[in-house]
């Protein structure tokens, strides 16, 4: 009966931080994502928060979503959310109970998923779509002049294109993942 109790709080536990860990997660893949396309992916950097290599963007962009989500207090909701925790599944509570609680289960985890794709495709769609048209246009020019040496020519271009619109698409990012978060804590709390 211990032993079950304790299984049941480990998987209430491992639940609640997969649903908490996904806003991050979307946030870093999105700097991934834009990292990939700008060919910048091959100086990965050790991140010790999820244990992993991750592109220098892709830890820029969670770096902003961690001081995001400091700086909204949504610790605060996440403690909370861990202690209705207690009250909403009292100790003892079997396997078959656990699975009729609306909101826990599968459902959540798959919903947060997908949300965490579409997150990290709206945050780093504007940068891919930049970067391809780059890659679309020095395609032209290698056609036009092609003794011109477009691959050495594109890293410059696409890096210092990939920063000029981290510049300027930072605010509408930061909004994002704000909005982002404060719909992923609903599912916590």
């Amino acid at each position: 009966s211990i032993l079950m109790c304790m299984l049941i709080q480990v998987f209430i536990g491992v639940f609640m931080g997969i649903v908490s860990a996904l806003p991050f997660h979307a946030v870093q893949s999105s700097g991934e994502w834009m990292d990939i396309c700008r060919g910048e992916n091959l100086s990965a950097l050790f991140v010790p928060q999820f244990n992993s290599r991750t592109s220098p963007l892709g830890r820029l962009m969670m770096l902003l979503g961690i001081v995001i989500y400091m700086s909204m207090g949504f610790p605060v909701h996440l403690i909370r959310g861990i202690g209705d925790s207690f009250r909403l599944i009292p100790l003892g509570t079997g396997f078959n109970e656990l699975m009729l609680i609306p909101g826990f289960g599968v459902d959540v985890i798959l919903t947060g998923v997908g949300e965490m794709f579409y997150c990290a495709v709206k945050l780093g769609l504007p940068m891919v779509m930049m970067v391809w048209l780059a890659d679309v246009i020095l395609g032209l020019l290698n056609r036009i002049a092609p003794s011109l040496q477009v691959f050495y020519l594109g890293m410059p271009v696409k890096m210092w294109l990939g920063i000029f619109l981290l510049i300027l698409l930072v605010s509408s990012m930061v909004c994002e993942i704000t909005e982002w978060f404060v719909g992923s804590t609903v599912l916590i709390a």
